[in-house]
């Protein structure tokens, strides 16, 4: 990384994609970000009755994890810097296409999914906020170095280190995330906004502002702690501490895993197993390290709800706050998704470097709705 590459950076602020289920709409930033695959991920699942499947029963679970391994194959292959290749957006997100790529799912046994290339490792050093005001501005923020310390590297009196993302390159030429000077990395950094279905010339209601941390993990987190509020009744905080399944693609067994965290039932692992999924049941507290929080809006009371990074099982949740002011009480359930805030604009801030040679550099990425003052 040379001093040219930093003077000819520039901040972006772009426009948020999305996708509406049951309702509510999901916003997520666009490439060359991973928000694609939680959008696709939401738009397969609305294809089946996951309400009666029951919340983390094998049914659901089979259903999530094959809708996973399609969405991330989609996102895997076609994403990359928009400013050097063309990803079809609209085709993408189009109900049909996600109504098609779902008749793939069969319920007796898990199907044979294309290649997934490139392999993306995990990083760990990432940190995720949100925070909604009384007048209903809200924030959602992502920042991090990707893999421990990033890069290692420190520059002279900075006291930061720069972060190693390119990293999630390909070295596959001809592919669209392959690795090239002054173009951006696949990107798995994602803040989420929820917002009413508002029509394209309303104002979109917001209703919560939420991320989780963890890499491939984040499309993945996002539309369970949804599911687990918007089919299965939780309140916040309870759709923060139940069970989570992790699905990966191990690029040295080129082989897809299933990693069920403890709290699902040993029966569901057996028969997981049964379908033909590699199962890693259970992990443990120590071993989940996807945390998450979520801040929602709701008429005058704000609900915050915050899973720490130890993983499941008791979780400490932020106060309710009235105007500002403790709440003596706050209904559970839907209720916390009943469009109630004030209309908006949503405004996604991106801040990257472009490079012409290295990739190591600061990155984090806000999504944040401006509500009527």
């Amino acid at each position: 990384m040379t001093l040219d590459d930093l003077s000819s950076h520039d901040s972006e602020v772009v426009t948020p994609i999305s996708t509406e289920y049951k309702g509510v709409r999901l916003w997520e930033p666009p490439p060359n970000s991973q928000g694609l695959a939680a959008l696709l991920l939401l738009n397969i699942l609305d294809n089946f009755p996951l309400k009666a499947a029951g919340h983390n029963s094998s049914d659901y679970i089979h259903v999530l994890v094959e809708a996973v391994r399609l969405a991330q194959t989609d996102a895997v292959r076609y994403l990359g810097d928009p400013d050097h290749v063309t990803i079809p957006l609209e085709t993408l997100l189009d109900k049909s296409y996600s109504h098609q790529r779902a008749q793939r799912i069969r319920m007796d046994r898990c199907v044979v999914m294309e290649e997934v290339e490139p392999g993306l490792m995990t990083g760990s050093d990432t940190v995720y906020f949100c925070v909604i005001d009384s007048q209903g501005n809200a924030c959602s923020f992502v920042n991090s170095t990707y893999m421990g310390f990033g890069s290692g590297l420190v520059p002279k009196d900075c006291g930061f280190s720069l972060q190693n993302r390119g990293a999630s390159f390909s070295l596959h030429r001809g592919h669209v995330n392959c690795v090239a000077g002054g173009k951006r990395p696949f990107h798995t950094i994602i803040p989420a906004l929820l917002t009413d279905s508002a029509t394209t010339s309303e104002k979109p209601v917001l209703l919560a502002a939420l991320g989780v941390m963890g890499a491939l993990m984040q499309p993945q987190g996002h539309v369970q702690v949804l599911l687990n509020m918007l089919a299965f009744g939780m309140n916040p905080q309870q759709a923060l501490d139940a069970p989570r399944v992790y699905v990966q693609y191990d690029h040295t067994t080129e082989q897809w895993s299933v990693n069920l965290e403890e709290g699902v039932s040993q029966e569901v692992a057996e028969e997981l197993r049964r379908r033909g999924h590699k199962v890693n049941w259970p992990i443990t507290v120590l071993s989940s390290p996807h945390c998450s929080c979520v801040c929602f809006w709701v008429s005058d009371v704000l609900f915050r709800g915050f899973r720490p990074v130890s993983g499941p099982g008791p979780a400490a949740s932020g106060p309710l706050l009235y105007r500002g002011q403790p709440a003596a009480s706050v209904s559970h359930g839907r209720n916390h998704l009943h469009p109630a805030g004030p209309p908006g604009q949503l405004h996604l801030v991106l801040w990257w470097t472009r490079r012409r040679g290295s990739t190591d550099a600061v990155s984090c990425c806000g999504i944040y709705h401006s509500g009527e003052m």
